[in-house]
């Protein structure tokens, strides 16, 4: 065989070669590009949900940190703040009113009782000096009664001018208010006191008579209503100072439990007020956290849903892939045959060449 007739045979061993593999690189361009729109499908649908499984992430962080209703739940939390301050101020200042009516009513009692000791006093002082006065009144009335069988009596009616004489030197209570003395006039009863001269112009003394102590028992009298007139003043001062006492008194206490019972009225509509305020915080707040629950159970379910569909769409993606390389491995196992078949025909050209 000849050389040129080897080259020949291998240039057209080569060409068969070159034609087979642009024929089949064009058929494996063919076949991706068969594919190439599911390819591009599933890849896009997997950025797609990859995309969307990390917004959902993002959304679930979101979701579990926001707070639902913050703007309504803050404002029923600051009112309840406020009306618990005012809860306390109001307690507060019932306390100290209940602290100020107890003030009153003690300066109430020591001033009474300092009015009342005051007048007291005054009454125990001029009921004294009457008592001493109603003595004296007694005193009087005995002598005045005593004197009507005494030595006093004869001596006014039997001795013109006693006052002056013997009158002067007599024991008054001891002798000349008794009634058993048997009193007589004896011959030269001006010689002397039981028989002894006396000047008795050196005594200074005068004896009453029943019309001096009947004068000094009017006056007595007198003083004696004058002292009950002055106690019937200190009891009508004392209970026009103790009048005027309560009403003063009285006035504040009534003033302090006005002010209680209004405030008392203010705690009440505050407590009503703070309850329903509770009530619908907790139940906003309540609501809050299903809504969230809720939220998150729907984005948790969509995470699941879109993590199913990126394994699908990648599935599709391995599937379309799978089935390129299996038509281009089929297009390359067929391209291998023709290979080997054209090279084992060519040794057998060359050898028949050979042989002529």
């Amino acid at each position: 065989m000849k050389q040129t007739e080897i080259n020949d045979a291998l240039q057209k061993q080569f060409i068969f070669k070159e034609t087979l593999t642009n024929e089949y690189d064009q058929l494996f361009d063919e076949i991706e590009k068969q594919h190439q729109e599911k390819s591009d499908l599933a890849q896009t649908l997997i950025e797609e949900k990859k995309t969307a499984i990390s917004n959902l992430h993002i959304q679930k962080a979101k979701t579990e940190h926001k707070r639902l209703y913050e703007t309504e739940i803050d404002t029923l939390q600051n009112e309840n703040r406020d009306f618990l301050e005012k809860i306390r101020i109001a307690e507060s200042n019932i306390k100290q009113l209940n602290a100020e009516t107890e003030t009153i009513k003690k300066q109430w009692e020591l001033e009474k009782e300092k009015i009342e000791t005051s007048a007291t006093s005054q009454k125990e002082k001029f009921k004294e000096q009457s008592y001493k006065f109603q003595e004296q009144i007694t005193q009087i009335e005995n002598k005045i009664e005593q004197s009507k069988d005494s030595l006093y009596s004869w001596l006014n009616k039997e001795y013109p001018g006693w006052e002056k004489t013997i009158g002067k030197v007599i024991d008054e209570e001891q002798i000349l208010f008794k009634s058993d003395l048997s009193p007589e006039l004896i011959a030269n009863a001006d010689a002397g006191f039981y028989g002894i001269r006396l000047n008795l112009n050196e005594i200074d003394r005068s004896v009453k008579t029943v019309a001096d102590y009947e004068k000094e028992q009017t006056d007595l009298n007198k003083k004696i209503e004058l002292l009950q007139t002055k106690i019937a003043t200190i009891d009508k001062q004392f209970n026009s100072e103790t009048d005027n006492l309560r009403k003063q008194k009285q006035t504040k206490i009534n003033d302090c439990k006005k002010i209680i019972q209004k405030t008392e009225y203010d705690v009440q509509q505050y407590h009503q007020k703070l309850n329903a305020a509770i009530i619908k915080l907790d139940e906003l707040t309540a609501r809050a956290l299903e809504e969230k629950k809720t939220a998150l159970v729907q984005i948790e379910s969509n995470i699941v849903k879109a993590n199913a569909e990126k394994l699908d769409a990648e599935k599709a993606a391995t599937e379309v892939a799978r089935e390129i390389k299996k038509q281009i491995d089929a297009k390359k196992k067929r391209s291998r045959k023709k290979l080997r078949l054209n090279k084992a025909a060519l040794p057998n050209g060359l050898l028949k060449l050979n042989y002529q």
